[in-house]
C-alpha cells in the first residue's frame, strides 16, 4: 500500500503545536516557570534581608543572601537560555520550511516519507520510538522528528493519514 498526500506549510499551524502550554515562554513555560518563581521569591527575600542587614551591620546575612540569589539567577538563566535556543531553532525550522515550493507526505507499508522539492526524508515504522496522534496533529519521533498539523492537509486527508499511521504503528508494535 502507498498513499500520497499534498501538504501545505502554514507557520501558524506549527506555532500552535510547538508553543502550546507556553512552551516558548521564558517566564511561564513548563521548563522555566518553577525556576522563575524561585528567583522572584528569593529576590524579594534578599531585598528584605538587605534592608535589615545593612543598617544592623549584618554583613554575613547580606553577602550570603546575595550569593544565594546569584546562584538561583544563574540556574534560571541556564533554563531560560535553553528555551531561547530551542525557540530560535524552531523559528529557523519555520523559515526553512517556508522556502520549499512543494511538499508531499507518502505513507507506505515500509514507513513514512516527506518529500520537499527534491529532498526526501524517510522514517521506517520500526524506527519510531514515540508518537502522539490528536485531532490537531500527528507527532512522530524516531531517527527523524515529524510533526504533521491537521491544517497542512486538504479536505479529509488528515483523517485518512491518522488512521493509516495509527494502523501501521499498531501493526509494527510501536508506541501508538
Amino acid at each position: 500500500m502507498r498513499e500520497e498526500f499534498d501538504l501545505k506549510f502554514d507557520r501558524k499551524d506549527f506555532q500552535r503545536i510547538y508553543f502550546r502550554n507556553n512552551a516558548g515562554s521564558l517566564f511561564f513555560g513548563p521548563t522555566t516557570k518553577k525556576a522563575f518563581a524561585v528567583f522572584v521569591i528569593v529576590l524579594v527575600v534578599t531585598t528584605g534581608l538587605s534592608f535589615y542587614a545593612v543598617p544592623n551591620e549584618q554583613d554575613a546575612i547580606f553577602f550570603i543572601s546575595w550569593a544565594l540569589l546569584g546562584l538561583i539567577a544563574m540556574n534560571y538563566a541556564k533554563k531560560a537560555g535553553a528555551v531561547s535556543r530551542w525557540k530560535k531553532s524552531i523559528q529557523l525550522f519555520f523559515k526553512e520550511e517556508e522556502n520549499f515550493k512543494s511538499m508531499k507526505l507518502v505513507v507506505s507499508d515500509a514507513g513514512i516519507a516527506i518529500l520537499r522539492d527534491d529532498k526526501e526524508v524517510f522514517e521506517d515504522w520500526k524506527d519510531i520510538q514515540k508518537s502522539e496522534i490528536t485531532p490537531d496533529f500527528i507527532w512522530l519521533e524516531g531517527k527523524v522528528h515529524t510533526v504533521l498539523p491537521a491544517g497542512a492537509f486538504q479536505n479529509n486527508d488528515f483523517d485518512r493519514v491518522k488512521k493509516s499511521v495509527d494502523k501501521f504503528l499498531k501493526e509494527k508494535g510501536c508506541c501508538a
